[in-house]
């Protein structure tokens, strides 16, 4: 006798149905299940890349109006804690290339040019440190008596220097999610007091470091301007 399940079905249907067993109640089967977990991700993801992601811009008036010192030149950043090789990937789970000093210098540079600042090109700030004898790295770790030297060479109101401490891409999926964080202070030849200070980090799904520091350098210079409460 055949149960109910199979009266009445094709023989090869009858022995594919055993062949398989009773699936329990409420489970849908597996051919429903793969769309929708597809489905579910593309959502994430989705909301992810709308998200305005993390970000913090803190700038300090120090011992000037912001925005007094026209005049200014970005010298190179300290990126020593923020490198990571290929290799650390297994550890940290992420890289970070060297060159940010040189993105963030950039970014700065262009941010502080759309406000009005006279900007020193960053060639000929390399040109300085080399007929001065300073190598990139010294540049970037120069206490303030060094500093005050640059910038009489430069001719300079301010010099801008600073620590870079996260640069790094991860991956979700194939999707880039990159953190960038780094602090700043302001140098003034003539005096030995920093002009201001300015602390930023962000991470966001989908930008690149370039575009985080561009983001962050344009607030900076913005609060420099017009200073937010």
């Amino acid at each position: 006798m055949h149960s109910a399940e199979c009266e009445g079905a094709h023989p090869r249907h009858r022995l594919w149905n055993a062949g398989r067993g009773p699936r329990s109640a409420g489970v849908p089967p597996a051919s429903r299940l793969v769309p929708r977990s597809i489905a579910a991700l593309m959502a994430l993801l989705l909301v992810a890349t709308c998200a305005p992601g993390c970000r913090s811009v803190t700038v300090t008036p120090g011992a000037a109006p912001q925005g007094e010192k026209r005049r200014i030149a970005v010298m190179p950043m300290d990126d020593s804690a923020a490198w990571r090789g290929v290799a650390d990937y297994l550890f940290v789970g992420h890289t970070g290339a060297r060159g940010g000093s040189e993105l963030l210098g950039r970014a700065l540079g262009a941010a502080f040019a759309a406000r009005g600042f006279d900007v020193v090109p960053p060639d000929d700030v390399k040109r300085g440190l080399w007929e001065m004898k300073i190598e990139t790295v010294a540049a970037a770790r120069a206490d303030d008596a060094l500093l005050r030297s640059v910038g009489e060479r430069l001719k300079v109101d301010a010099l801008v220097t600073g620590r870079l401490t996260v640069c790094k891409r991860s991956w979700v999926l194939f999707f880039p999610w990159s953190s960038v964080e780094f602090s700043l202070r302001t140098v003034d030849p003539s005096g030995s007091a920093p002009l201001w200070e300015a602390s930023a980090k962000a991470t966001r799904l989908w930008n690149d470091e370039r575009e985080l520091f561009a983001d962050l350098a344009a607030r900076i210079a913005g609060k420099l301007n017009s200073p937010e409460p």
